[in-house]
């Protein structure tokens, strides 16, 4: 697991959370709780949609780059409950606050969705690739930050931040369950 994000996410999203303290994640209006039920619905089908996207999309970068390991440091319960709390919840929040809170609703505003969504996807994609050594995992990453990024539009940030843990909870459990011994 790669503690390098913690150095780069933590003081954006520290950052972000100092410009809208006040500003609630999800519209607090008085909306009917069918709404909210829809809008979790929506945020847990995206993380399932980037999730399927991730099995053909490594499929296509290791027969472009070759395959990449997923390295765990050991395979035991006490580091899968590790990976699942850093990996699985705080680095998508820190990550959704930063990309889609920050990076993604400034450049909708400047330049519209369609660029918005694509200059901060190809940016996540790249910090995937250098920060957390995943060079050959080009397409997943992209992938993955669109169909983040679409969930964002759909739903807002709540929206973002639920499919990315649910994406990083599935993706690490079946990372670590796939080195299982026997």
């Amino acid at each position: 697991m790669n503690l390098s994000l913690l150095f780069v996410a933590a003081p954006l999203a520290w950052a972000t959370t100092r410009q809208f303290a006040g500003t609630p994640v999800m519209p607090t209006s008085a909306a009917p709780s069918i709404a909210k039920a829809r809008a979790i619905g929506e945020s847990v089908a995206f993380g399932a949609i980037a999730l399927a996207l991730i099995f053909p999309l490594e499929w296509i970068d290791a027969r472009l780059v070759g395959s990449q390991p997923h390295p765990m440091l050991e395979n035991d319960w006490a580091t899968l409950a590790l990976l699942l709390s850093v990996n699985g919840v705080w680095s998508p929040v820190f990550e959704e606050l930063a990309w889609r809170g920050r990076l993604q609703r400034s450049l909708n505003v400047t330049y519209g969705f369609g660029w918005g969504l694509a200059i901060t996807s190809v940016l996540f994609t790249l910090k995937h690739a250098l920060v957390d050594m995943s060079p050959g995992r080009l397409l997943t990453i992209l992938g993955i930050g669109l169909c983040i990024g679409i969930a964002h539009r759909r739903g807002g940030l709540y929206s973002a931040i639920t499919s990315h843990i649910v994406l990083n909870v599935a993706a690490s459990t079946f990372a670590w369950l796939s080195q299982r011994p026997g």
